[in-house]
């Protein structure tokens, strides 16, 4: 499968979607296992798509994920997502 370089206009729809969901309101959760009102999956979403579009560039995706992210889970947040992307990109061929 083949993923096209992504252009200036989706990297700034990526920065602006991100910048909108880093000014909600940070939901705590009890338990990793609890599900929120969808935050950290929309942003997970930006950064795949980052990600796989540009260069597939796991320190600039961090980076991104640094700017826009400032919540006191960010360290676990990162770490799930990282799982979750090596996950994908092992059982897919992109």
């Amino acid at each position: 499968m083949f993923v096209a370089a992504g252009d200036a206009e989706l990297k700034s729809i990526i920065n602006d979607n991100l910048g909108k969901l880093g000014e909600q309101p940070y939901e705590k959760l009890d338990d990793v296992t609890d599900f929120d009102n969808g935050l950290r999956k929309e942003v997970a979403f930006n950064l795949a798509a980052y990600y796989f579009y540009f260069g597939r560039n796991l320190t600039e995706t961090q980076k991104l994920f640094n700017k826009y992210y400032r919540y006191p889970d960010a360290k676990k947040v990162w770490a799930s997502f990282v799982k979750s992307l090596n996950a994908l990109r092992a059982d897919n061929g992109f």
